[in-house]
């Protein structure tokens, strides 16, 4: 599955969670203690809109060729990760009962994240091998690897004429 097809699964993603949030999570809030402020639900509703908004946006932006919007994908994608363990998991857990959207952010938030982690593979490898071979090589020769990109190569001796 390449990743256009990932970020619009993300997207969607986004949006089944969001929902799910948005119908349970202000009355739940209000019971919540100090592991969760009390929020309105008209204002919650606006904030999830506007990030399920946002999340299309960039989904749309980066299906468009936008190479930063990709990474913009992968960055809310990443957060959304964050999103699974604080505050889903960790309030379910402390409060021993069922935090709202944490089945949606389990299912979908991780998931969606390790597929897009996986379409992006071969870009995180590029990016740690380049950041590898730039840190490691201190001289032209150095670096198995060859020499870093604005270093010429060193010119191999001349051999001596034949005889």
């Amino acid at each position: 599955m390449d990743f256009a097809s990932l970020a619009l699964l993300f997207a969607a993603a986004v949006t089944i969670h969001n929902l799910e949030e948005a119908i349970w999570l202000p009355g739940w809030s209000k019971d919540a203690g100090h592991y969760h402020v009390p929020v309105l639900a008209r204002q919650f509703r606006f904030a999830v809109l506007a990030l399920t908004v946002a999340a299309w946006a960039l989904v749309g932006w980066s299906a468009l060729g936008s190479s930063f919007a990709d990474y913009l994908v992968s960055g809310y994608a990443l957060a959304m990760l964050v999103n699974v363990v604080f505050p889903h998991l960790a309030a379910t857990f402390a409060m021993r009962r069922y935090a709202p959207g944490t089945a949606t952010a389990v299912l979908f938030g991780g998931s969606m994240l390790a597929l897009l982690a996986l379409a992006g593979l071969s870009m995180t490898v590029w990016i740690v091998y380049t950041i590898w071979v730039g840190v490691l090589s201190g001289e032209p020769a150095a670096n198995r690897y060859g020499p870093p990109p604005d270093v010429p190569a060193p010119v191999p001796a001349a051999a001596p004429p034949a005889a």
